[in-house]
């Protein structure tokens, strides 16, 4: 695949400018709450809460976008990954129309669906389309992946999610621990 690298440089920019957004909100927060004691009780807190969403808004629906086109191309061959993309993000535009958390969350469905397929396909050993060479670097992608899918559909749309949240953030937390272990700390030889 040639644009391997491109998504994953774009997915790690993404992720650090929704960190430097959580940054400024935790700053931000910090300095309304020490002047004013009961502001997390006021209405500027949640005028507060939407303009934080506004602002990382556009960054989580890059990500998920990103996601949209990474998750499928390990199974998808590159011809058609495009297509299947755009229908998939044609779908969702389609329903944030109508909202935008539904629309974040059909995607997200959609990506764990598939994620937990890459890693069921993965763990029997079928040759799908990775970046990284080597069965426990293919098998620490799917977990990272899964993780990161896991955790986001629980925070966008956590009324869909049957598991107790704890269990999902501590599941996913292992999961992409133990991906990231796998990606970073094992050898590319070898399948297996």
């Amino acid at each position: 695949m040639g644009f391997d690298r491109s998504l994953t440089m774009a997915a790690v920019v993404t992720l650090l400018a929704l960190g430097a957004v959580s940054l400024y909100g935790i700053y931000d927060y910090a300095m309304k709450s020490r002047t004013d004691p009961v502001f997390i009780y006021s209405m500027a807190y949640l005028n507060f809460m939407q303009k934080m969403d506004r602002i990382a808004f556009p960054f989580a629906v890059a990500f998920i976008l990103i996601l949209a086109i990474c998750i499928p191309r390990r199974i998808v061959p590159e011809r058609y990954l495009i297509p299947l993309s755009a229908l998939l993000l044609a779908a969702a535009f389609v329903v944030y129309i109508k909202d935008y958390r539904l629309a974040l969350g059909v995607v997200l469905a959609f990506a764990l669906v598939l994620q937990a397929g890459v890693l069921a396909l993965t763990l029997a050993g079928k040759e799908l389309h990775f970046l990284s060479a080597g069965y426990k670097k293919r098998l620490g992608s799917a977990l990272t992946h899964l993780g990161i899918v896991a955790i986001a559909l629980s925070i966008v749309q956590p009324s869909w999610v049957i598991i107790n949240p704890i269990i999902v953030f501590w599941g996913s937390t292992a999961a992409i621990g133990i991906g990231m272990l796998l990606l970073f700390y094992t050898g590319s030889g070898g399948n297996r």
